[in-house]
C-alpha cells in the first residue's frame, strides 16, 4: 500500500521509500520503521497532511507515492 492510499486516522508503519526523492524524505523522517499517521486532505484531496516522530507535514500525492506503508 502507498502513502497517498491511506484514510485520514489510519497509522502504519512506513515499510520502503524509493524515488528520486527518496534521500529528501529520509531526511524528513520517512524511514522505515517509522509509524506514521494520515491527516485530513485539503478540500481537494491534494495535498495530504502526515504526522510522524512528533510534527506534520503536508506532502502533494505524487510525492506520497513514494512511500511504501504496511500495517
Amino acid at each position: 500500500m502507498l502513502l497517498c492510499d491511506l484514510k485520514p486516522g489510519e497509522t502504519p508503519r512506513i515499510a520502503a521509500v524509493q524515488g528520486r526523492e527518496a534521500k529528501r524524505l529520509a531526511a524528513l523522517g520517512f524511514v522505515p520503521g517509522t509509524r506514521v499517521r494520515a491527516e485530513q486532505p485539503a478540500p481537494g484531496g491534494d495535498p495530504c497532511v502526515y504526522s510522524l516522530r512528533g510534527y506534520t507535514v503536508a506532502m502533494r500525492r505524487a510525492l506520497a507515492e513514494e512511500v511504501e506503508v504496511k500495517e
